[in-house]
């Protein structure tokens, strides 16, 4: 895969030099940053200023450096892309005996067996330290979403690359021959990520099939539903996936088929944003450039008739209920 860090440092000697003179490169550089932790030493008479006794230590306040998190995370990348091999083999391993106890029955009779390999596959790679949890009326803390969970725990998987300095160190002079089976093998972070990115990959096609739970963390969320949320709510999910469905239908003359849809829509009391919020979100959402306002300039032209009773008669057969 591409990427803007990997081989960054072209200085061959880099990786022999001492780790403070490392330091100050990586963080003029921007790729490190300097982060405050405390020291603990034993304690003495004799304090110096900003050592502070406590329990019977001296805390130190000391500069630590560390990598920044947009570095971590194309490392992250970068180990999925170059160890994709063993992370799509632990989930053909799962579905080649999967697809032979269920082959043949119905998905209703599979589901409760799916959904126990689900969660012992999620209980294996996500310990409760990860959950997302929220409480119950009762006050009780309960989980609410697996995949939120398992988010977190990749966030967390990433931000402990941290501690791998060589192996960073490896990544930025471009050192593509250390990244091989054997650090694969051997590499406690490595081997974890792989595991974890592996049964990820099973757990979302099992989600996928069975549809345990609504994702949106690991999946690109669809233009209706980032709509959604640009309209913060206010237009319903249904007239939105209708909207998506017209503008996609739409070749040219993109602003005489939007004021008709807007209107018509409007007759119809289903938009609850104002003219200008909706024109500048399905501008950006649908990159449609230098949209004018969305505004009728002679109600009677026979072209703009004829479009709002399309998209009125549109939505009627769009909005009925199946089977009526």
């Amino acid at each position: 895969m591409d990427s803007k860090y990997f081989g960054i440092i072209t200085d061959k000697d880099f990786i022999n030099k001492e780790a403070i003179h490392q330091d100050s490169y990586l963080v003029e550089k921007n790729l490190f940053r300097k982060k405050e932790v405390l020291k603990l030493t034993t304690k003495r008479d004799d304090l110096n200023i900003g050592q502070i006794i406590g329990s019977g230590y001296i805390q130190d306040m000391v500069y630590d450096c560390k990598p920044v998190k947009e570095l971590l995370k194309e490392i992250y990348l970068f180990f999925i892309a170059v160890y994709k091999g063993g992370i799509k083999g632990a989930s053909y391993s799962f579905f080649s005996d999967f697809d032979k106890l269920t082959y043949g029955k119905q998905k209703g009779d599979t589901y409760q067996y799916a959904r126990d390999q689900f969660m012992n596959i999620f209980e294996s790679i996500c310990p409760k330290q990860y959950h997302f949890l929220k409480m119950d009326n009762n006050g009780t803390p309960r989980l609410e979403s697996v995949f939120k969970s398992l988010k977190n725990r990749q966030d967390m998987a990433v931000f402990d690359l941290e501690k791998e300095r060589n192996l960073i160190i490896q990544f930025l002079t471009g050192n593509r021959a250390y990244f091989n089976r054997e650090l694969f093998e051997t590499n406690l972070t490595v081997v974890d990520i792989v595991n974890f990115e592996g049964h990820l990959i099973t757990l979302l096609d099992l989600n996928n099939e069975y549809e345990f739970e609504k994702e949106t963390c690991f999946s690109p969320k669809s233009r209706v539903d980032l709509l959604y949320e640009a309209f913060e709510g206010k237009m319903e999910i249904d007239v939105l996936r209708f909207i998506d469905v017209c503008i996609n239908e739409i070749r040219d003359k993109y602003h005489s088929y939007l004021v008709a849809l807007f209107f018509s829509l409007k007759n119809l009391h289903k938009i609850h944003v104002v003219e200008k919020v909706f024109r500048e979100e399905i501008a950006k959402h649908y990159k449609i450039k230098k949209l004018g306002v969305l505004k009728v300039s002679d109600s009677s032209n026979q072209e703009y008739v004829k479009r709002l009773d399309y998209y009125t008669k549109k939505w009627e057969l769009f909005s009925k209920p199946e089977g009526v």
